[in-house]
């Protein structure tokens, strides 16, 4: 923990454009152990790219960013890379973009 005093990201908000042209706006609320936003492969660990890069053939499939947090979230998938980090995709056209 470190002894500096700061403020606390309690929302985030993206506007995502998707490769069709369509756009969606999401917020995600849960912000507490938050720890990372991972927005391309090359800042996803090697052993979570998988979640990230899930489809060649259908961009719909692949989310647009991964969320990663120290604790525990539903649908969310421990970080293989042993970091000790959670990993929840988010915001792929498949599935929902909203908190």
């Amino acid at each position: 923990m470190s002894e500096f005093q700061r403020g606390r990201v309690t929302r985030v908000t993206f506007e995502v454009e998707y490769p069709d042209g369509s756009t969606t706006t999401s917020v995600v609320n849960d912000t507490q152990d938050l720890t990372m936003v991972a927005f391309s492969g090359d800042r996803v660990s090697p052993e979570a790219v998988e979640q990230y890069n899930v489809s060649q053939d259908d961009w719909r499939q692949n989310p647009t960013m991964l969320l990663e947090y120290s604790s525990q979230r539903a649908g969310g998938q421990a970080n293989p890379s042993g970091s000790g980090g959670y990993v929840l995709s988010f915001c792929s056209k498949h599935s929902h973009c909203e908190e």
